[in-house]
């Protein structure tokens, strides 16, 4: 982040996410709303043997930290977590659905609502049993679909705060974005986790 006065990531998972989490609340203060996305990032410096005995020869480490797993771990950092009204994920279909809609288009029905166990995570769609969160097809992801999204989703829903996965672009997602109901009552599409 490059807005004067607020830290950006700090170059390690431990510090690097308090101080991505002080940033946000920092612009949240400020009035900003910050989009968080995905990307790939360098961790810091691997401290092995070999770099302990010789400084010269350090080894940064680097990842690819999916938006998906970014949204779960700042909602569980315990500086923001309890200022979470709600988590919406945006997606390239309607929802979470009993089967892949791209590929079983006429009996793939859109799941509305799942409870998550907080204890255990178990999901449950009701009459709906099993859904279908299979990986990205999408050459460009590499960070695994729905898969990974709901996987997110489910995490942060044992916390206590809903979510909701919709469709980018459409009138649920900007319903969803402008709702102040944690419930998200007035969403036409979408699923909502809680």
């Amino acid at each position: 982040m490059n807005i004067p006065g607020l830290l950006a990531h700090g170059g390690n998972e431990k510090e690097g996410v308090t101080m991505l989490v002080g940033a946000i609340m920092q612009s949240l203060q400020s009035g900003i709303i910050p989009v968080i996305h995905g990307d790939a990032g360098l961790y810091g410096f691997l401290d092995d043997e070999e770099t302990s005995l010789n400084p010269c020869k350090s080894k940064m480490s680097a990842g690819i930290l999916g938006g998906d797993r970014l949204v779960e771990i700042i909602a569980s950092h315990e500086d923001i977590c309890a200022h979470i009204e709600k988590v919406v994920f945006l997606t390239d279909v309607e929802g979470v659905y009993t089967k892949d809609p791209k590929v079983h288009a006429s009996d793939a029905v859109l799941v509305r609502k799942i409870l998550v166990d907080p204890l255990t995570g178990k999901i449950n769609a009701g009459d709906h049993g099993d859904v279908s969160a299979s990986g990205s097809t999408h050459d460009h992801d590499v960070t695994g679909g729905l898969e990974t999204k709901l996987g997110a989703a489910v995490n942060v829903a044992k916390l206590g705060i809903p979510v909701m996965i919709t469709k980018c672009c459409s009138m649920s997602a900007e319903q969803a974005m402008k709702c102040n109901n944690s419930s998200n009552s007035t969403v036409n599409e979408g699923t909502i986790i809680k």
